[in-house]
């Protein structure tokens, strides 16, 4: 989901990767846009529920996570391709985030 994010819509697709039976599991988060002064707690919560969850965050030029930060969607990708078979990955963020052009990546292969 690379067109909009938000809290609650961040928490529920965490939760829904999370209930999915696979090896490992990584969430490539972009920024949640227009927050204003929430921005930092709500995604520094988003990052604690992925850690609770059992969930890899990688964030993509995102800092506010508080966690390890790719600099665009190719670092993302070339970061990626450590993935396995049976790995799932969730890619969500703002459409700022430009991660629609990560999943094309991905599924080019």
């Amino acid at each position: 989901d690379a067109y909009n994010a938000n809290p609650e819509s961040m928490r529920a697709a965490l939760r829904a990767l999370a209930d999915l039976e696979c090896e490992r599991r990584v969430a490539v988060l972009g920024v949640m846009a227009e927050l204003g002064d929430i921005a930092e707690d709500e995604h520094l919560a988003i990052t604690r529920l992925a850690h609770d969850l059992g969930i890899e965050v990688l964030a993509v030029d995102a800092p506010l996570y508080g966690v390890a930060t790719v600099a665009d969607v190719d670092a993302a990708a070339e970061r990626l391709g450590e993935l396995s078979r049976g790995d799932a990955v969730l890619l969500k963020g703002s459409r700022v985030a430009g991660l629609e052009r990560l999943a094309d990546l991905l599924l080019a292969g």
